[in-house]
């Protein structure tokens, strides 16, 4: 399993299905992001990057706390 797919790694381990497709929805938009930013290095693609990291962060932990509540 490579690092990217290393958020998926705790719905194997008891997270419930809400925290796996938040987890996978904001990868998802994450892993598009950077590979616009791959494609053409500019400062506006590493801005949209950044700001993806942060969306699938607050994506994430979001997907946690609904998991937690909903258990």
């Amino acid at each position: 399993m490579g690092f990217g797919f290393g958020f998926i790694l705790p719905a194997l381990f008891g997270a419930g299905l809400i925290y796996l497709f938040a987890a996978i929805a904001g990868g998802a938009w994450f892993l598009l992001r950077t590979a616009k930013l791959a494609r053409s290095p500019d400062r506006r693609t590493a801005l949209a990057a950044f700001f993806a990291s942060m969306v699938q962060l607050a994506v994430l932990i979001g997907g946690v706390a609904l998991d937690a509540l909903f258990r």
